[in-house]
């Protein structure tokens, strides 16, 4: 993280935001992590397509440059926030505005979103700020 920039601490965000943060980074990491999520995911009652959809966003999202933490991390880091607080906006409205550069990233992030909601993972509305402020 940059200087000037608060860490947010995972354990002090909402319930709703773990369980998103846990998914985003197993799916993000090996075949282990991987395996995890897939648990996780049909636990919370969801299928392939979600697990899926969960797993395109996280791979366009790393193929855009965007950085994932160690599932252990106490951190949520910048690119994660980014992620999660596009989700909680697609969660309530389409996104239309995540870049010309990354329209894939955009169409991944609005089903991923949709797919999450179905799990029960509904985003806060102090989500969609970025920088996670109230």
């Amino acid at each position: 993280m940059l200087m000037g920039t608060p860490f947010l601490l995972l354990s002090q965000r909402p319930y709703s935001e773990q369980r998103a943060i846990f998914l985003l980074r197993c799916l993000a990491g090996d075949g282990k992590r991987r395996l995890l999520a897939r648990y996780a995911i049909g636990s919370a009652g969801g299928d392939e397509s979600a697990v899926i959809a969960i797993a395109r966003m996280v791979g366009i999202a790393l193929q855009s440059g965007l950085q994932f933490q160690v599932p252990d991390c106490i951190y949520i880091g910048r690119d994660e926030q980014s992620i999660l607080s596009l989700i909680a906006r697609c969660q309530r409205i389409a996104v239309q505005h995540v870049g010309a550069t990354h329209p894939d990233l955009r169409d991944a992030v609005n089903v991923a979103a949709l797919a999450m909601r179905r799990l029960g993972i509904y985003l806060p509305e102090i989500t969609m700020d970025p920088a996670g402020r109230p």
